[in-house]
């Protein structure tokens, strides 16, 4: 079984959020919501996260636009 781009991307953006999250669900929405767009794997992307409080967010964010610099790497 091979691994599409899309999948691969899913799982390794949805692996580094559940880590910064801590395994924890938000208690509600904290902080609103941080959007950030990019250019990536030829393509605008355009990530948001919601239910964190700012500087959260932002890692979490850090941690995502992160993972798909090393997917362009690999590709």
């Amino acid at each position: 079984m091979s691994l599409s781009r899309r999948r691969l991307l899913q799982l390794s953006l949805g692996s580094a959020a559940a880590l910064l999250m801590g395994g924890h669900a938000p208690s509600g929405l904290l902080g609103g919501s941080v959007t950030r767009r990019a250019w990536a794997l030829g393509s605008d992307v355009s990530m948001t996260v919601m239910g964190l409080p700012a500087n959260r967010a932002e890692q979490a964010l850090d941690a995502a636009f992160a993972e798909l610099e090393t997917v362009e790497q690999v590709m």
